[in-house]
């Protein structure tokens, strides 16, 4: 199946466009949804998801296709939940297999927690996320995905937004299996916006797969992301990031920066930035930056006592924690920094 793949394509020699791979699905529900106060928890037909997708239309009605119906949740008008709505697949086995809508109706505010996260090997999940944003509406989320060698991991999330909707995303992806991740982002509302802030860390064999659409639509739209990376060892990183400013997006702007740091080199690092347009009066910019550690930086660290190894480690997690550092939940935090820190970590 194809999927993750880029709305406008490059020569295929680069082989960046998309990615076929053999898709499986389950029958074994991915995630346990808490229920905080104020949500509203039931099911809907698999015929409500009539959105798009970033990984691909294709994958959600293959891994939908054996489901009568999903979980809805719904935040109520107005309310603003205080406890986030935490979607867990930690400690699972084998393949299994998962797909939630969220709608948050009017002036409504959704904090939503996602972790990935299984110690075990020869796990394989497929997910897609659908979020509708009503008007003033603001989501935010924070996702969290860890693999291992031997995993393979599949996370869609789609976005709707209606107008002055407000997303924020603070996304973190570590490990060495294989992830493919994409966000759509349907920006249909004036004045609606999306900020990213994402880094991953990629060692020995893995494999990072992203895809990223901002579709801005509606009049003074905003889109911007903000991707921080570290590749190790053999690691192949794709990323795709595309900001297309429709018909009718007059006044919109639209931003996007990948920062990679390179640790080795037999890495595999590509980079897609694109900006289509066909409206006349919106502001679009991209940039990408690769390249290994400064000499420079290096030397005068060296001059300080801190051996290579070690200056490798601080600039690298330093990467992951400017987006951790930025999560509000003092637990879900501190849970990222354990992940990444490991035996080293200090609650201190």
């Amino acid at each position: 199946m194809r999927i993750n793949t880029s709305p406008a394509l490059t020569w295929n020699w680069l082989k960046i466009n998309y990615s076929d791979n053999d898709i499986k699905t389950s029958d074994n529900e991915a995630f346990i949804i808490n229920n905080p106060e104020g949500i509203t928890v039931s099911s809907t037909g698999i015929d409500s998801l009539n959105d798009g997708s970033a990984v691909g239309k294709e994958f959600v009605s293959f891994i939908s296709d054996k489901k009568e119906s999903i979980p809805l949740v719904t935040v109520g008008e107005s309310y603003a939940t205080q406890s986030p709505v935490i979607i867990r697949n930690t400690d699972f086995i084998g393949s299994k297999s998962g797909i939630i809508k969220f709608k948050l109706l009017k002036n409504s505010v959704l904090n939503v927690v996602i972790i990935v996260d299984s110690e075990h090997e020869d796990t394989y999940m497929t997910s897609h996320i659908s979020f509708d944003v009503s008007e003033g509406a603001s989501l935010n989320i924070t996702e969290l995905i860890y693999s291992k060698e031997g995993q393979t991991i599949y996370a869609d999330i789609s976005i709707n937004e209606d107008t002055k909707a407000k997303v924020n995303v603070k996304k973190v992806v570590m490990g060495d299996g294989k992830v493919y991740d994409g966000l759509l982002s349907d920006m249909k509302g004036d004045k609606s916006s999306i900020d990213i802030n994402a880094a991953y860390s990629i060692r020995n064999n893995g494999v990072y797969d992203f895809n990223y659409i901002a579709d801005q639509k509606g009049k003074k739209t905003e889109s911007n992301l903000t991707l921080n990376g570290v590749l190790f060892d053999k690691a192949q990183k794709s990323f795709k990031g595309t900001i297309d400013f429709k018909r009718g997006s007059k006044g919109s702007v639209g931003a996007e920066n990948e920062d990679v740091l390179l640790i080795n080199d037999d890495i595999i690092n590509k980079t897609l930035p694109v900006i289509l347009c066909t409206e006349e009066d919106v502001s679009g910019t991209h940039g990408a930056t690769i390249g290994e550690i400064n000499d420079e930086i290096l030397l005068y660290m060296q001059s300080r006592g801190i051996d290579k190894e070690n200056i490798q480690k601080i600039l690298s997690n330093a990467r992951i924690e400017s987006v951790l550092d930025r999560i509000a939940f003092d637990d879900i935090r501190e849970y990222g920094l354990k992940k990444l820190y490991g035996e080293e970590y200090s609650e201190e």
